[in-house]
Formats: structure tokens, C-alpha cells, sequence
């Protein structure tokens, strides 16, 4: 009889011990699951808050190959009008050229007017002077 009590008694220890295991064992896989739950939760907000940066990151890129778009017409832009001025340039040095050939033109006809117009003077002045001398006669 004292075999049994201790047998029922050592099955009995057995059984607690194992339904505080199994305890255990729950609050552990509670706790462990409250855990992961919270990891789960956490990693859904790090994926929300990467997911706004990815966007924000999108708009900027997008912004910024617009203005690099801008940028690359405002060269053009800049290359055209400077050749225009280089080519502006060149037409006012050759047109001042020109100018100056001309005004070096007018005033070696006025140099060959003024001398025709002294020649002209003397010619009447000694063709005059002729008939004088032919009147004498």
C-alpha cells in the first residue's frame, strides 16, 4: 500500500510538474508570440516609413531630371545665342571694315576732286591769261 501511495504520489508530482512545463511552456509561447507580433508590427511600420521615402525619393529624382531637362535646353540655348554673337561679331568688324574702305574712297575723291578743281582753276586761269595775250595781239 505504501508502493501505491508513493507511485500515485510520484505520478502526481509527475503530472504538476509537467502541467507547470506545459504553463511554462504557453506563458513562454505567449510572451514569444506578443514578441513576434510586436516585430511583425514594427517591421510593417519600417516598411511604411520606407515606402514614403522610396515615394519622396521617386518625386525628387523625377523632379530633378526635369530640371537637369532645363538645364540641358538653357545650354543649347546659351551655345546658339553665343555663336549668334560671335557671328554678329564677325559681320559688325567686317561692315566696320567696309565703312572704313569706303570713307578712305570718299575722301580720296575728294583729294582727286579737290586737285581736278585746283587743275580746272588753273587751266581757266592760263587759258584766260592765253586770250589776254591773243586780245594784245
Amino acid at each position: 500500500a505504501a508502493n501505491s501511495i508513493k507511485a500515485c504520489m510520484v505520478k502526481r508530482i509527475e503530472k504538476v510538474r509537467r502541467q507547470e512545463q506545459q504553463l511554462a511552456a504557453q506563458q513562454m509561447m505567449g510572451s514569444v508570440t506578443e514578441e513576434l507580433d510586436n516585430i511583425r508590427f514594427q517591421a510593417a511600420q519600417n516598411q511604411k516609413v520606407a515606402d514614403e521615402a522610396n515615394d519622396r525619393k521617386e518625386t525628387i529624382k523625377n523632379s530633378l531630371d526635369a530640371k537637369e531637362s532645363e538645364l540641358q535646353i538653357s545650354h543649347r540655348e546659351y551655345d546658339t545665342l553665343h555663336r549668334e554673337m560671335v557671328a554678329l561679331k564677325i559681320t559688325h568688324r567686317k561692315m566696320e571694315e567696309v565703312t572704313e574702305a569706303s570713307v578712305m574712297k570718299v575722301k580720296r575723291a575728294e583729294r582727286d576732286r579737290d586737285t581736278s578743281a585746283e587743275a580746272m582753276r588753273h587751266l581757266t586761269a592760263a587759258l584766260q591769261d592765253l586770250r589776254d595775250r591773243h586780245k594784245k595781239l
